[in-house]
């Protein structure tokens, strides 16, 4: 039985490995073949589409105990970027301001470089044993990918508002048998101005924590 899920895990993480770096070299390819940031969105959003819905298998894998990780945190990991991608990226009425907007193409890279990373740490992790310079990778990045990658989230969410006004995409309006009312556009003013400050300040200071513990540890070992 752990021969298999090793067998799986592996297979899983280098699926998505690959598909990560296959959307980055697309991401890439496309900006120095046109010199432009303009519509690189557009190069790979199929691909992320799937390596984003197979994420969601990582929240059965912790529930599981294939991963070590908490169930909770690999639900936050996958929901965060499935919230910005499906309804406001990939999902029908979006305008082409939106994914022709350089925001867009930016935003896939740091996502694929990001998870690149993460499961190039988890293939090292299931194949052991442990590579230092792997290991700091994984726990450096996210310096500069995360800022670059929540400050893209949050641009494309504002990009979107003109267009739900206009168009009422995701409006529930009263009256209805509900008797309730849902207006996507003030979710976004509290999302943009209170839960992404707080949640980023939250995120960043969790994985500063454990870049800590993870290096220290490295360290330790080398000494």
């Amino acid at each position: 039985m752990d021969r298999l899920k090793q067998v799986y895990l592996l297979g899983f993480n280098l699926v998505q490995l690959i598909g990560n770096l296959c959307v980055a070299v697309s991401v890439i390819r496309f900006i120095l073949e046109n010199r432009d940031l303009h519509d690189s969105y557009h190069s790979s959003s199929s691909l992320i589409r799937i390596l984003l819905s197979l994420q969601w298998l990582e929240v059965l894998h912790s529930t599981l105990g294939l991963l070590k990780s908490s169930p909770l945190t690999s639900l936050l990991q996958v929901l965060g970027k499935s919230l910005v991608f499906f309804p406001f990226l990939a999902s029908v009425g979006v305008p082409s301001a939106v994914t022709n907007c350089p925001s867009s193409g930016i935003l896939l890279l740091a996502w694929s470089l990001g998870d690149g990373v993460r499961f190039l740490y988890y293939v090292n992790d299931v194949n052991g044993p442990e590579n230092k310079a792997i290991t700091w990778l994984r726990y450096s990045a996210w310096i500069v990918l995360y800022p670059i990658g929540i400050s893209c989230e949050a641009w494309t969410l504002w990009l979107n508002i003109p267009g739900l006004k206009s168009s009422g995409r995701f409006q529930i309006p009263l009256p209805n048998r509900l008797n309730m009312s849902f207006d996507p556009v003030s979710l976004i003013y509290i999302y943009l101005f209170v839960i992404l400050p707080l949640g980023s300040f939250k995120m960043l200071s969790y994985m500063a924590s454990q870049r800590r513990k993870a290096l220290s540890k490295t360290e330790g070992k080398r000494d």
